[in-house]
């Protein structure tokens, strides 16, 4: 049967999480998920199966159950799509890496470098994040094989090369970096 989902309000006590999710986070990223809802809402819903034995099972929304829950607690109501039917386990987990890898899409990297980087750094493109980024990335290569990833890289990335150039303040990057786009460079802003 084809998948449709139903939009609807759920108490945070009304959903069981996943025993099996593959995904976790840290303190400072529970706040700024925490952070987030304050300032925007709830934008994303959660993900259901159907109610059984009186719970939802949680496909997808852990990270903000844990911190919502912890801030509001089982009584709170928030908006959740729940599926016409239960998926199965293989579903599941397709569904999960699906929503959390390059299905939706990735960064424009040339677009980003000209946002402001004390805005971005804020917002959470910051060291961490990098951090956690290499952290996947050396996690992935290993899971896959080296030699499957650096296969696969030459054969999908043409060979590039690069100069960096030094600013003394964001405010000559930013004109730096204008001045170039303006000639047709294909560049972009880095924070180190």
């Amino acid at each position: 049967m084809k998948l449709n989902w139903m939009p609807i309000r759920v108490k945070l006590g009304q959903m069981k999480a996943w025993e099996g999710n593959p995904r976790m986070s840290t303190k400072a990223q529970a706040k700024r998920i925490i952070d987030s809802e304050k300032t925007f809402g709830q934008p994303v819903p959660f993900i259901l199966n159907p109610l059984k034995d009186g719970m939802y099972p949680l496909l997808d929304g852990h990270q903000r159950l844990a911190a919502w829950f912890t801030v509001y607690g089982a009584d709170y109501e928030m908006d959740a799509m729940v599926a016409n039917r239960e998926l199965t386990e293989a579903e599941h987990k397709q569904l999960i890496i699906t929503l959390h890898t390059g299905a939706t899409g990735e960064w424009n990297w040339q677009t980003l470098s000209g946002w402001n980087a004390g805005e971005l750094q804020e917002w959470g493109m910051n060291a961490d994040t990098l951090k956690q980024w290499n952290n996947d990335a050396n996690n992935l290569k290993e899971m896959l094989g080296v030699e499957e990833v650096e296969k696969t890289q030459n054969e999908i990335i043409p060979e590039q090369y690069a100069i960096m150039i030094t600013c003394v303040s964001e405010q000559e990057q930013t004109m730096m970096l204008e001045r170039f786009l303006e000639e047709g460079i294909t560049c972009r802003a880095l924070i180190s």
